[in-house]
């Protein structure tokens, strides 16, 4: 039988058994034989099992080559993002008709429509920004400048989302803030609606 196989197959066959052939000579020289008793197997698993249920000593791994050190906490939504959630006012941003649970897309449609120009005189420009946080929440800051209003200047909206699936998220909280054109506070975003 071995005579009607394919060249290409009998050489496969060989060189497998070469390697096998090699590996039982390794085991043989790093182990002894290759024939254990039962009684060598149970020592061998009671040593192991004893091994295992000892305790371990956690030593600190600063300056250990090789070991990694633990991974810092993760950081909280205001120290990843640069962004407050408290500066932020829900009710400012009644007008958008964002809902808290919404999922993500449609939000995110929502917050599009709202903020899309269209019809505005002035000079209106908008930034969207998405930052994926390191806490798994998901920000969205979309901030319009130049309005043609004689009270705002600028809003800026927040919406935080937390994942669901891997290709979509929850709102969980959002919020609006606002720059006025007159009032004692022109240059800083407020949630205080302006004069």
């Amino acid at each position: 039988m071995f005579a009607r196989l394919h060249p290409l197959i009998k050489a496969c066959i060989a060189v497998f058994a070469l390697a096998w052939a090699a590996a039982l000579v390794w085991a043989v020289g790093r182990y002894g034989s290759t024939t254990t008793s039962t009684e060598e197997m149970v020592e061998r698993r009671d040593a192991i099992k004893e091994k295992a249920a000892a305790p371990v000593d956690i030593l600190p791994t600063d300056n250990v080559p090789g070991v990694m050190p633990p991974k810092p906490p993760r950081p909280s939504l205001d120290e990843d993002a640069g962004y407050d959630l408290a500066d932020f006012d829900a009710g400012l941003a009644r007008g958008v008709g964002l809902k808290p649970g919404m999922e993500m897309l449609t939000a995110q449609t929502i917050i599009t429509d709202y903020f899309a120009p269209g019809g505005e005189e002035g000079n209106a420009q908008i930034a969207m920004e998405q930052k994926f946080l390191t806490s798994g929440l998901t920000q969205i800051i979309v901030t319009r400048t130049g309005l043609a209003d004689d009270s705002v200047k600028a809003e800026q909206l927040l919406a935080v989302f937390k994942p669901l699936t891997p290709k979509t998220g929850q709102l969980t909280a959002y919020g609006m803030r606002i720059k006025c054109y007159r009032g004692a506070n022109t240059k800083q975003w407020q949630t205080e609606l302006c004069p």
